[in-house]
Order: C-alpha cells, then sequence, then structure tokens
C-alpha cells in the first residue's frame, strides 16, 4: 500500500495514521513562509577590482571583471561599454558595474551572466551592433 497524497481513495494512508483527524486533513492549510538573509550579499566595490581579460570590438569594450569580496558569482562581472577605452577606464580609477545615468564616471550600456556563455554573447552583439549600425 503506498502513500496518496493527492487521493480520496480508500486505499490511501488514512489521515489519523498520520497525526491528524479527517477534518483537520480535508481543511486547507496555509503555512507562513518567512525568509531572511543573516548574512547581506556583498555588492561590488568600485574601488577594487581586477580586469581578467576585455575585448575591443569597434566602439564597443568589452570586460570581464572581478571584484574583490563580492561573493555573487565570485564577484565575477561581464560589462560591455560603448565609446569607452581600456584607457578611459583605468583613467577613472574606479569601476562600478551598475548602470547609471551620472557622467562623473562611464558606466555599462550592458551586463552578461558571468560565464563563458554570456563572454561569447557579449562579442555577438557587440558584432552586430557594428553591423546593424544601432
Amino acid at each position: 500500500m503506498g502513500l496518496s497524497l493527492f487521493s480520496n481513495s480508500t486505499t490511501a494512508v488514512s489521515h489519523s495514521a498520520i497525526g491528524f483527524s479527517r477534518s483537520e486533513a480535508e481543511k486547507p492549510q496555509a503555512k507562513k513562509v518567512s525568509y531572511s538573509r543573516t548574512v547581506p550579499i556583498p555588492m561590488p566595490d568600485p574601488r577594487h577590482y581586477e580586469i581578467m581579460k576585455y575585448k575591443t570590438i569597434g566602439r564597443f569594450l568589452i570586460l570581464k571583471v572581478r571584484y574583490a569580496g563580492c561573493t555573487n558569482y565570485e564577484g565575477t562581472k561581464i560589462l560591455m561599454f560603448e565609446n569607452v577605452s581600456n584607457a578611459d577606464i583605468a583613467h577613472q580609477g574606479v569601476l562600478d558595474p551598475h548602470f547609471s545615468r551620472s557622467e562623473k564616471f562611464h558606466h555599462p550600456i550592458a551586463r552578461f551572466v558571468p560565464t563563458e556563455a554570456g563572454w561569447k554573447m557579449a562579442i555577438r552583439l557587440a558584432h552586430i551592433s557594428q553591423t546593424v549600425g544601432v
């Protein structure tokens, strides 16, 4: 005899056998689930980063960056910039991976999942954008 949780069949295990009466089993039971993070995920520190690799395709710069102390994806980000050079990034001294309208620093126009597939997707997008003229 197997346990059938979604059956009213008489062959299912009786409700009293698993610790509650039939009337309790027929009442919908709402469970309150709460989630709290005890340790926040560290945000990338724009002053502590290492450029692991880069590629320039026309007016696009693609960077694979590791941020020290950031644990999300081991701190790795793939960022795409437009009309920005490696020298521009080096000169500004900080590299914030978040989107912003601020004109004080260069900010990415796109981010990709930090995997080999994400790197390839960034390269494809740069090539397509160059070809189409986006």
